[in-house]
């Protein structure tokens, strides 16, 4: 018998499948937040940078190479804190313990988020063209499905977010609202089932559920604790492989890339992998520049918060990021990368990135004292 959740909308579509799916949950829910005020409320402005060739910290980098995200991936956790919404977040025991709690979930009217390996979906994202947003990158596009399909390091460590919305148990099919599409996609039970089992680094069968108050906290106070909290976590991260010490750290290790891996297969093969993700999924720049819109949202709807300067220099930080990985790309494809990594233009780029970054911190700090003041008075 086909179950499908009363009432439910894709309201969102976008590249962002953790954002969106978020927003789409608290739409059916009657929280109407865009991914972008959501991607500030989740505390969504980050760095990442994992490099096994030379770790900071004791954290597992087994069948990492390189990584590099513009966001933290506990975003889904801090909306909900900072919204003041309980969320439930459950690793399954076994594939029947999944499918009982998704069944009785939609039963009750209840979407719920789940973690799928990229590797083992890959067969479903022929029709999902992750990166259409950009025409001119159809030779990375096609690299990049091939390499989900090929590379044994997407087995354990990268996964897709998406929401199930309902199944038919008789058709043995699911039904799932993906961030890329407007109406809802069915894909067959056993392939879903199987992607959601999870990888050797990751938790298997992962679930997230939310329930939201009837009050969620003042959509203010929500901004406003996000953002000392963001600006905090950028300059004190947990862990060295985050914020303001791991953007230092990847600026400055660009240019010995030649040396950190001799194989030059590998070398270019990672370059070109990085580059192509961050320019189109998880990139600094791309959440740098949609930082920006959050900012000019807060700005337009809580003018006591003053971001102007803040919203001008992510502008500009993203578009500095953007030159960036395009350089990258080319050193991929060049004879020799180490004349655009070791170049003055390339030099020049760090060089702004490692000022701007820190005064865009402050710009946000600034903007929220302003904040202060006004409620003070």
């Amino acid at each position: 018998m086909r179950k499908i959740l009363k009432g439910w909308k894709n309201n969102y579509v976008g590249l962002d499948c953790t954002l969106v799916s978020v927003s789409n949950i608290f739409s059916y829910y009657g929280l109407k937040y865009s991914p972008d005020l959501l991607l500030g409320i989740g505390c969504g402005l980050s760095f990442i940078y994992l490099n096994r060739t030379k770790p900071m910290s004791k954290m597992n980098l087994e069948g990492i190479i390189w990584m590099v995200s513009g966001k933290t991936s506990d975003i889904h956790r801090h909306i909900a804190v900072n919204l003041g919404v309980h969320y439930h977040e459950e690793t399954h025991p076994s594939e029947d313990a999944a499918w009982t709690y998704l069944k009785w979930a939609i039963d009750r009217g209840r979407p719920v988020m789940v973690k799928i390996n990229l590797y083992t979906y890959a067969d479903c994202l022929e029709g999902f063209n992750l990166y259409r947003s950009d025409q001119s990158l159809d030779e990375l596009n096609s690299y990049l499905t091939e390499r989900i399909r090929q590379d044994p390091l997407f087995k354990n460590n990268y996964y897709h977010t998406t929401v199930v919305v309902g199944y038919d148990e008789e058709k043995g099919v699911v039904y799932l609202s993906e961030n890329f599409f407007n109406n809802i996609q069915e894909v067959p039970r056993d392939l879903f089932m199987q992607a959601i089992r999870g990888t050797q680094n990751k938790p298997f069968y992962t679930t997230v559920d939310f329930f939201l108050p009837r009050e969620p906290f003042p959509l203010d106070v929500a901004i406003y604790n996000s953002i000392k909290m963001n600006v905090f976590l950028m300059k004190n991260p947990p862990i060295a492989e985050m914020g303001i010490p791991a953007l230092y750290q990847f600026l400055h290790d660009l240019s010995q890339w030649k040396e950190l891996i001799k194989e030059e297969r590998v070398l270019r093969d990672s370059i070109y992998y990085m580059a192509g993700m961050s320019t189109q999924v998880t990139g600094g720049g791309m959440y740098r520049k949609r930082y920006s819109r959050f900012l000019a949202l807060v700005n337009k709807q809580f003018p006591a918060f003053h971001f102007e300067k803040a919203i001008l220099r992510y502008k500009v930080v993203s578009s500095v990021w953007t030159r960036l990985l395009k350089m990258l790309l080319q050193a991929a494809k060049a004879e020799r990368p180490e004349q655009i990594l070791q170049s003055a233009e390339l030099r020049a780029l760090t060089d702004i990135l490692r000022r701007e970054e820190v005064l865009a911190l402050e710009d946000l700090e600034k903007g929220c004292r302003s904040y202060e003041t006004k409620l003070g008075a």
